[in-house]
């Protein structure tokens, strides 16, 4: 009796134990995939910032941050004769000043790495260029009710200057009548050339003095001077091809369409 009971106890235990050891595999088989899952669910996505070398210049500025992060910084070496801005992947940033801090920027933490670029200059000397001494790129000219030698009721001219690798300065003439000629300048992007000089391009301006068939404009004298390389080309609105008055209206509504205050310097 005693041998087939200890056999029975034995079984029985046996049984037991490798309900216990299946038991432990499964909670550690379903434990640690749920462990896993959390451990992925709470890693956050972080995108870098280049502070274009000048990490050092802010304060609390780190490597990286997470999207839709609400980020501050502290830009506090500022010169009194200095203009700063800033700008973030090209896109001008506003800022704010503190007269403890400094300058404090703020933006939120786009789903991607980031440029942000201080620039600065020195407004102390600044003065708006003056004409003597530019370079004359582009001028256009337009008389109303003029006479063929280019006297009239009034003129409106428009001209290009040099001025930098970015800029040109455009010089706005008004006159009317018996009135003062009123001049305004302006310091404006240089993209205003490249656009003037496709529609050269585009109506072959350097051609028109070789046309036969040219044809004039009555009441209305138009002229444009453009630098090509070393020379300068004149062309008028008395010798010009059939549909060359289209030419000077473009020309002219480019140039116009950068009278914008913001770029008024005087």
């Amino acid at each position: 009796m005693t041998s087939i009971f200890q056999k029975r106890f034995a079984a029985v235990c046996k049984s037991v134990l490798i309900c216990i050891l299946g038991g432990v595999m499964m909670f550690g088989l379903f434990g640690c995939n749920e462990k896993k899952e959390n451990t992925s669910d709470a890693t956050e996505v972080k995108y870098r910032v280049d502070y274009s070398g000048q990490k050092g210049s802010y304060e609390n500025a780190e490597d990286e941050y997470a999207a839709g992060e609400e980020v501050e910084l502290i830009y506090g070496m500022i010169a009194t004769d200095t203009d700063y801005s800033f700008t973030l992947n090209g896109g001008p940033l506003n800022y704010d000043y503190d007269d403890e801090k400094g300058i404090i920027v703020r933006f939120t933490m786009p789903a991607e790495n980031v440029t942000l670029k201080c620039n600065t200059k020195n407004s102390m000397v600044y003065e708006p260029p003056t004409v003597q001494g530019d370079v004359l790129l582009l001028d256009s000219y337009r008389s109303i009710g003029a006479t063929a030698d280019g006297e009239g009721d009034g003129y409106d001219e428009i001209s290009l200057y040099s001025y930098d690798n970015d800029h040109v300065k455009m010089c706005v003439y008004h006159q009317q009548g018996d009135q003062d000629e009123i001049q305004t300048d302006y310091l404006v992007p240089y993209e205003v050339v490249d656009k003037c000089y496709e529609i050269i391009g585009q109506y072959k301006l350097r051609e028109w003095k070789k046309l036969s068939d040219a044809e004039s404009l009555d009441g209305t004298l138009l002229v444009l001077k453009y630098k090509d390389g070393d020379e300068y080309i004149r062309v008028t609105s008395e010798k010009m091809p059939k549909d060359g008055e289209k030419a000077f209206n473009e020309i002219e509504a480019v140039l116009k369409s950068y009278i914008k205050e913001e770029y008024q310097v005087s």
